[in-house]
């Protein structure tokens, strides 16, 4: 569990995210600030994914020590937050399973009793770059708003991150259900122009992913986010959005491979059927 809170620290989360140390153990705490296990991510140096694996210096080994005797003779209360108050940097170094010149930095900074990332290099954006590369040739020209949405999330810029992700099920997902839909002889184009967006989506479902039909509310919660919450309050729910997005472009892929499979074995075996009824 620690481990997977620090890789995701790392890969997943924008920098000047707070971590409450309250809210954790101090083992936890001591994880994160000197971890030296593996961030699983894709290299940008690569352009592959990769594992990097963490190496403390001698001089972290024995500052992290110090810390957890300090920490074992205070088991809480005031002592524990004053050794988590005053300002203090670590940095940590990763090395790519790949090539051992590329290599992951990170910055974190313990003041009143939190820990931020202050810097990092790659970013966690770049780090992502595989996550969702694969959406390239799906999406099209939306891929630039994929892109975006994820950019501006690890730019701590949320709203901006909800409109782009707005944008793709504007532009991709309704745009395309649509166009296929109405190829179908009882479409009514009417009623569906006239229909409020959660009712369109009962027009379109039968041309939608399924993790897309059962989340109605996903639109809504973007939306409400782009007009009415707070950047935080849109980085603190980024990461669910962009799953749901991420869950139903794999619905599509899936789909669209079935539909090439069914093509393939129907002409397969029609090829079969006339070539032994001609015997």
């Amino acid at each position: 569990m620690e481990a997977n809170k620090a890789n995701d620290l790392i890969v997943q989360e924008p920098l000047y995210k707070k971590v409450e140390i309250s809210k954790m153990t101090h083992s936890e705490a001591i994880e994160i600030l000197f971890y030296k296990g593996y961030v699983d991510c894709f290299c940008p140096y690569c352009e592959k994914p990769s594992v990097f694996s963490g190496k403390l210096t001698i001089e972290q080994e024995q500052r992290k020590i110090n810390l957890q005797i300090s920490l074992s003779g205070s088991p809480g209360g005031n002592r524990t937050r004053k050794l988590f108050e005053k300002p203090e940097i670590y940095q940590l170094e990763f090395f790519c399973s790949r090539n051992e010149n590329h290599i992951l930095n990170v910055v974190y900074k313990v003041e009143n009793e939190t820990i931020v990332k202050i810097g990092q290099s790659p970013s966690s954006f770049e780090l992502q770059r595989g996550e969702f590369k694969k959406y390239k040739t799906i999406l099209g020209n939306s891929y630039n708003d994929l892109y975006n949405a994820i950019m501006f999330y690890s730019s701590r810029s949320g709203v901006a991150a909800f409109a782009h992700l707005r944008r793709i099920i504007e532009n991709y997902f309704i745009a395309k259900a649509y166009k296929e839909c109405k190829e179908l002889p009882d479409w009514n184009d009417i009623k569906y122009k006239e229909a409020k967006f959660v009712k369109k989506l009962d027009f379109l479902k039968v041309k939608l992913p399924e993790t897309l039909t059962q989340n109605p509310r996903l639109y809504s919660i973007i939306s409400k986010g782009i007009h009415e919450l707070e950047e935080e309050e849109c980085l603190l729910y980024f990461e669910a959005l962009k799953e749901c997005i991420f869950l139903s472009l794999d619905d599509t892929i899936e789909e669209n491979r079935r539909g090439k499979s069914k093509k393939k074995i129907k002409s397969e075996l029609s090829r079969i059927d006339n070539k032994i009824n001609k015997k």
